[in-house]
């Protein structure tokens, strides 16, 4: 190319471009600030802030194929900004960033998704969008009529591969110094883009354009169709589970009615925890402490993108999320194995009853999957008393327990409740624990919330003694996930594993069992089927029996964040799990072979 072509530059219009990626870069840095997960050196997070120069030159490359209507850009920018906003929000919930396909979930828009929204919002994510509106009161008032005269289609397209070339040797430098500087104590240097550690910290490590590009080759190259090798491979992981467990009864059981009830965002500090003489919940901790009980207090949350959803999946089916996207959106299997499956060939009727829409999270199609006779949602029942666009928890249990005492045995009912959700900006019931001047108003409101949904629970259970119930059904009442750390509550920003633990106590068995080790979400299922002596379901799921198994450790996610006992055998297979329940959620395992379990 000749130097003739690059004389008379137009200098307005490459400097307005470049206030436009300086706008990018602004929204771009505050949602790398906000999702950090590491202590970084002052290097690092020059080398950062570059890479959000990067990103943004690349995402505003559209600018160069704009002649007249250059105002277009402002539609991307602000799009830029709503995306960073939603996903800085959705974080500091979270802890993760929004799956892409999350954006088209239009069913989950509700009251309560608004208020959890509105809850998230800071008075400083006004800077994300500020940048964006100044620089269009400056295109109006002085760039619109002055950017300067038309420049050729060749010549603008030969200023953004210019700019393309130079920010893709940036994403390239650091791991192109390792690969020069070779260390064989240390990992290839390309590794970094094509494994994951979770999107967050892809975004972290590579940049934004970089995490849009791995997630859109993940999501058009992996085939959707199971190989015979793949299915192979999880019959060898499931084969070799299945020589380690024990197939004979281990509890003594009568065939009891199985009730489970979801307690959404329950962290397990809640628990035995008491605010100026208040017990938080009362009725949970007088259970715990009860014979016939068996209590799990150290129970790692293992969700994903799909949040209560993917709690939901694991305790109906032992089976851990998809490591992009969630299952009960994007999985096409139409039945999977299941707490309900492995009951009906005892005569049990299996009913879902939850506070929300059938839409919000799939919740229909995925109960019929999870084999599910009946599943009562909003639209069954009453809506006499409402809190965030969701039935409370106590007309919940209230209206539960009407259904069910009518029903013939045995059966098994689930009950999903919504009332303890973020946000905790105000109080449910105001109760004493509002008038203590400990924490802030956040955890206080958290404390209120929890103390309304315990005692809603300990109705429950009392209707069920009361008619005769109780001593003819095994209750579970268990976590979907955590939401509000320990660490809150400490007043420490950084959240730690140990911060996480959620709870699961089960009433009404053979056995009383506090137990105190680290357990993981995923093997809630496996001890659920032996405590309804279904020890000779083929399905056992891919988690391990605290009955069967001296469970100490539990994998998060990255597959690399071991908590609990590292030295635990199990530990190997934990991490082959996570891979191995991808497969099978993103290969439909069960819906594509005839030789699914029974």
């Amino acid at each position: 190319m000749n130097i003739e072509f690059f004389k008379n530059i137009n200098f307005r219009l490459l400097l307005f471009y470049f206030l436009t990626a300086i706008c990018a870069a602004i929204s771009i840095e505050i949602l790398q600030y906000n999702i950090m997960q590491n202590e970084t050196s002052a290097f690092t997070l020059i080398v950062r802030k570059f890479r959000s120069l990067f990103d943004a030159c690349m995402l505003m490359l559209p600018f160069f194929l704009m002649n007249k209507r250059k105002w277009i850009i402002f539609i991307l920018l602000f799009l830029l900004d709503i995306f960073c906003l939603s996903q800085i929000w959705y974080f500091r919930t979270y802890q993760t960033l929004m799956p892409f396909s999350s954006y088209f979930l239009f069913d989950n828009i509700s009251e309560l998704l608004i208020k959890s929204i509105i809850g998230s919002i800071h008075p400083g994510d006004i800077w994300v969008i500020l940048p964006t509106i100044l620089l269009l009161l400056l295109y109006l008032g002085f760039y619109k009529n002055n950017i300067g005269a038309y420049e050729p289609l060749p010549k603008r397209i030969a200023y953004g591969a210019m700019i393309f070339i130079i920010c893709s040797f940036g994403y390239l430098a650091t791991p192109l110094k390792a690969a020069i500087i070779k260390d064989p104590n240390r990992p290839s240097p390309w590794i970094r883009w094509t494994a994951s550690f979770g999107p967050s910290f892809y975004v972290e490590a590579n940049g934004l354009v970089p995490y849009f590009v791995y997630t859109l080759t993940k999501a058009t190259t992996t085939s959707k169709k199971i190989t015979p090798e793949e299915k192979n491979y999880i019959d060898r992981f499931i084969l070799s589970k299945e020589k380690k467990q024990i197939h004979n009864t281990i509890l003594d059981h009568p065939r009891k009615n199985l009730i489970i009830i979801i307690v959404e965002s329950l962290n397990s500090w809640l628990l035995n925890r008491t605010i100026d003489g208040i017990e938080i919940t009362p009725n949970l901790n007088r259970f715990i402490k009860e014979d016939s009980v068996i209590s799990a207090l150290h129970i790692l949350p293992q969700v994903k993108d799909g949040r209560s959803s993917d709690g939901h999946l694991m305790i109906n089916t032992g089976i851990l999320p998809l490591q992009l996207g969630a299952a009960a959106t994007t999985c096409k299997t139409k039945h999977f194995p299941s707490l309900a499956d492995a009951l009906k060939p005892y005569g049990y009727y299996s009913l879902n009853i939850i506070s929300d829409a059938g839409n919000f999270w799939n919740q229909k199609e995925m109960s019929k999957a999870f084999s599910f006779d009946t599943l009562y949602d909003k639209k069954c029942l009453e809506k006499d008393d409402m809190i965030r666009g969701s039935i409370s928890d106590k007309s919940l249990m209230q209206q539960s327990f009407r259904i069910i005492k009518n029903l013939p045995e045995p059966f098994f009912c689930q009950i999903v409740t919504a009332s303890t959700h973020m946000p905790y900006d105000t109080p449910i019931n105001k109760t004493r624990i509002s008038e203590s001047k400990q924490f802030t108003s956040t955890v206080r409101n958290c404390m209120e919330a929890f103390h309304y949904t315990d005692q809603a629970i300990g109705s429950f259970i009392d209707s069920l003694k009361k008619n005769n119930l109780y001593k003819n059904s095994t209750i579970v009442i268990v976590s979907d996930h955590d939401e509000l750390g320990k660490n809150v509550l400490d007043g420490r920003k950084k959240r730690k594993l140990s911060d996480r633990e959620t709870a699961m106590i089960i009433l009404n068995v053979p056995l009383s069992l506090n137990y105190k080790n680290i357990m993981g979400q995923i093997d809630i299922y496996s001890t659920l089927l032996d405590v309804m002596g279904l020890n000779n379901y083929s399905w056992r799921g891919m988690g391990h029996s605290i009955l069967q198994y001296p469970v100490s450790s539990a994998v998060h996610w990255d597959k690399k964040s071991i908590y609990g006992n590292s030295d635990s055998p199990l530990i190997p297979d934990q991490i082959k799990a996570w891979d191995i329940s991808n497969l099978i959620l993103s290969k439909d395992y069960f819906g594509s072979f005839a030789s699914r379990p029974k």
